[in-house]
C-alpha cells in the first residue's frame, strides 16, 4: 500500500508497472523456451540483443552469443545469403552477382516486409572457421546490414589477424564442425523519431527452426526414387532387349528358311524366285521393325517436309483396316492447314493407333476419326500443350476401354495386354509425335472406348507440288559414281547395284580419301557426276565434313547422304548442308536407281 502523497503514489504506480512488465517479460522468455524453434532479436548492425534457450540447440548460452553478430553461428560458405556484400576482399565494397537475391539483412533498405524460407547452414559451437575463411570472408555487423563499406572499413571491423573484432564474429573455431540446416523467417522493425515521418530501422526479429532431419529425409527420398526410377529404366531396356531379341530371330528365322529352301530348288527356277521373294519379304520387315526401334532414340528424327495430312490419314485407315470388319468414318475441318512432317512416319502413327482401335473392338465397329485447326491453350485441350496453333487429329473407337492402371504404361515399349502385337506401336507413335514436337493425349472409359488424340503444329505455307512418279521418267544417260563408305559389304553390294544399272563406281574408304580421288578427277579432266557419301566414318573423316570440302573444290558437286541413323541434320535437313538427296539404309536397287535418275534429270 502506498502513500497519500501524488509523487510516491506514481512511482508505486510505476514499479508495478515496472515489476508486471519483468513478469510478464520471464513468462514470454519461458514460454520461447519450450518452443524447439530459436527466437532471436539482432540490433540495426546485425549483433543478438535477445536469443530464445533453444540455442542451446546449437551447443549456445544466450548469454555467450548476446553482443555477437549472426554471422558468428552462420557456415562460412552461406555468408552470401546474408548480406548483400559480404565477400568485399575480393571485389573492393563492389556488389556482388547475387546482388538481387533476398538477403538476412534486407529490412534495412525496405519498408517493414517479412523475409522466410531463407535456408542456411547454421555451425554448432566447436565449429571453425579458419584465418584463412576470415579473410576470405571478412562480413561484419555494418557491412551485412548495409552492404555499403569498403574493404578497409571490414578489416578495421573484423580486426587485422582475423579473430573477434568489434563486431564480435567468433572465428577460433576447431576444424570437426557439425552444421544444421536451417529455415529462417524475419521481419525488421521500425520506429519513428520525435514523431517525424522518417521511420527508424531499430533492427530485425527473427524464428530460426531446424530443418535438418527434413533436409536428410529429402535426400533419401530423392535417393530412393532415382533407384526406383534406375530400376525402372533397367527393367524397361530388359524387356525392350527381349522383345527386339525375339522379334529379330523371328524374322532371321524366316529369311535362314527360305534361303535353305532356295538352294534347294536351285533347278526349279519359279520355285527359287519364290522363296527368295519371301525371304526378301522377311528383310522388309526387319527394316520396318528397325524403324520403329529407331524412333526412341534421337536416330528416328523425321525427314520433314511441308504436307497435307488429310490425304495421308485417309491412306493409313484404308491400309489399316484393309480385311477387317471394322469401317471407318471421317469428319474435318473444310480448310484445314498444312503441317511440316515426316509423312511416312505419322502415316505409321495413324496406322498405329486405328489398329489398335480395331484390336479393341473384335466384333467390329467404327473407328471415328476427327480433325481440326485448334489454337493452344484452349478449352478442351491439354494443359500441357505449349501455346501455339496445331492440327488435332482424334481416333476414337467403342472398344472395351484400358484399365486405368494400365494408362501410364501404354506408351512404354513392348508393354501389351493383348495376346496379338508386339506393344511397339503406341510407343514408336508417342516417340515420333515427340520428335515433331508434338503430343499424344489419351481419355479412355472401360467399357466405352478409348481417343487418342494427336496434336501436330500447323504451317503457313504453299501448297506442295505434288511431283510425277520417277518410275514413269523416261531413262537417262550412264554415269560415273563415286562411293564413300567404310563397310565393305556395303561398298560390295552398292557398287555390284550401280553396275547392274549400267554406271561405274569407285569407292573411297573415308573423306580423306574421297576428296582426293574427287580432286584429282576434277583436276584431269573428268569429274564424278554423283558422289555418294556415308554420313558415319569410324576414326575418319564422315559425310558432313567431307560434303563441306568437296563443295570448296567444285560448288557444283551433286552429292547424296546416305545413313542408317537419322541422329544428324545432314540428314533430317540435308539440302542445308548442300546435299542434294537422301538415300536411308537399307535400300533396294530401285530406291537407289531412282535417287540416281532424279539427280542426272535435276
Amino acid at each position: 500500500m502506498y502513500s497519500n502523497d501524488p509523487e510516491i503514489s506514481f512511482t508505486g504506480s510505476l514499479i508495478d508497472q515496472l515489476e508486471d512488465a519483468r513478469r510478464i517479460a520471464r513468462e514470454f522468455h519461458q514460454i520461447l523456451g519450450i518452443l524447439p524453434d530459436i527466437v532471436y532479436r539482432i540490433d540495426p548492425e546485425g549483433h543478438f540483443t535477445y536469443l530464445s534457450k533453444s540455442i542451446a540447440l546449437l551447443g549456445y548460452t544466450e548469454e555467450e552469443l548476446i553482443g555477437k553478430h549472426f554471422s558468428a553461428i552462420v557456415h562460412p560458405d552461406d555468408f552470401p545469403n546474408i548480406s548483400r556484400n559480404a565477400v568485399l576482399s575480393r571485389f573492393k565494397g563492389k556488389k556482388t552477382g547475387a546482388d538481387h537475391a533476398p538477403k538476412l539483412f534486407d529490412e534495412r533498405r525496405a519498408n517493414p516486409r517479412m523475409t522466410k524460407n531463407l535456408v542456411v547452414r547454421l555451425l554448432a559451437k566447436k565449429t571453425p572457421v579458419s584465418d584463412e575463411t576470415a579473410d576470405r570472408y571478412p562480413v561484419t555487423g555494418e557491412v551485412c546490414a548495409t552492404g555499403q563499406y569498403s574493404e578497409e572499413d571490414a578489416v578495421a571491423q573484423t580486426g587485422s589477424e582475423g579473430n573477434a573484432g568489434p563486431s564480435g564474429r567468433l572465428n577460433d573455431r576447431p576444424k570437426n564442425e557439425k552444421i544444421f540446416y536451417a529455415e529462417i523467417a524475419n521481419y525488421g522493425k521500425y520506429g519513428s523519431e520525435n514523431d517525424s515521418i522518417e521511420r527508424k530501422f531499430l533492427g530485425t526479429v527473427g524464428v530460426i527452426r531446424d530443418i535438418s532431419d527434413r533436409r536428410k529425409l529429402e535426400k533419401k527420398q530423392i535417393e530412393l526414387d532415382q533407384q526406383i526410377l534406375h530400376s525402372k529404366k533397367m527393367e524397361a531396356i530388359g524387356v525392350l532387349a527381349g522383345g527386339i531379341a525375339h522379334d529379330f530371330n523371328n524374322l532371321l528365322q524366316g529369311v535362314f528358311g527360305y534361303i535353305s529352301m532356295a538352294k534347294l530348288n536351285l533347278g526349279e527356277k519359279e520355285k527359287c524366285v519364290e522363296m527368295l521373294e519371301q525371304a526378301e519379304k522377311a528383310l522388309q520387315m526387319s527394316v520396318n521393325l528397325t524403324k520403329q526401334i529407331l524412333t526412341f532414340s534421337k536416330g528416328g528424327k523425321p525427314l520433314k517436309r511441308v504436307v497435307k495430312i488429310l490425304p495421308i490419314i485417309e491412306n493409313a485407315a484404308k491400309f489399316a483396316l484393309s480385311g477387317s470388319r471394322t469401317d471407318y468414318s471421317l469428319e474435318n475441318d473444310v480448310k484445314l492447314k498444312l503441317v511440316e512432317a515426316d509423312e511416312g512416319q505419322i502415316s505409321q502413327v495413324i496406322q498405329n493407333i486405328i489398329i489398335n482401335a480395331d484390336q479393341a473392338m473384335p466384333e467390329g465397329g467404327t473407328v471415328s476419326i476427327t480433325v481440326r485447326n485448334v489454337e493452344a491453350p484452349g478449352k478442351a485441350l491439354p494443359a500441357g500443350l505449349a501455346a501455339g496453333r496445331y492440327i488435332r487429329i482424334s481416333i476414337k473407337d467403342t472398344g472395351i476401354g484400358i484399365p486405368e492402371r494400365y494408362l501410364p504404361r501404354i506408351f512404354d515399349p513392348y508393354f501389351t495386354t493383348k495376346e496379338k502385337g508386339s506393344g511397339l506401336g503406341l510407343a514408336a507413335s508417342y516417340s515420333i509425335i515427340r520428335y515433331h514436337g508434338g503430343m499424344v493425349d489419351v481419355k479412355s472409359e472401360m467399357g466405352k472406348g478409348s481417343t487418342f488424340s494427336i496434336y501436330l503444329h500447323s504451317v503457313e505455307a504453299e501448297e506442295p507440288i505434288i511431283q510425277p512418279d520417277p518410275k514413269e521418267w523416261t531413262a537417262v544417260r550412264r554415269c560415273t559414281v563415286l562411293l564413300m563408305d567404310d563397310e565393305k559389304l556395303i561398298r560390295d553390294v552398292a557398287g555390284a547395284m550401280m553396275k547392274a544399272l549400267g554406271h561405274s563406281v569407285e569407292f573411297a574408304l573415308n573423306g580423306e580419301e574421297a576428296v582426293d580421288k574427287y580432286r584429282e578427277a576434277l583436276s584431269s579432266g573428268r569429274r564424278f557426276d554423283i558422289v555418294i557419301l556415308d554420313l558415319t566414318i569410324r576414326g575418319g573423316m564422315g559425310g558432313e565434313e567431307t560434303m563441306q570440302r568437296l563443295l570448296e573444290i567444285d560448288p557444283d558437286v551433286k552429292a547424296v547422304v546416305s545413313s542408317g541413323y537419322a541422329d544428324s541434320s545432314a540428314i533430317c535437313e540435308y539440302e542445308k548442308c548442300g546435299f542434294k538427296a537422301c538415300l536411308a539404309k537399307p535400300y533396294q536397287v530401285s530406291t537407289l536407281k531412282n535417287v540416281l535418275r532424279d539427280l542426272l534429270k535435276g
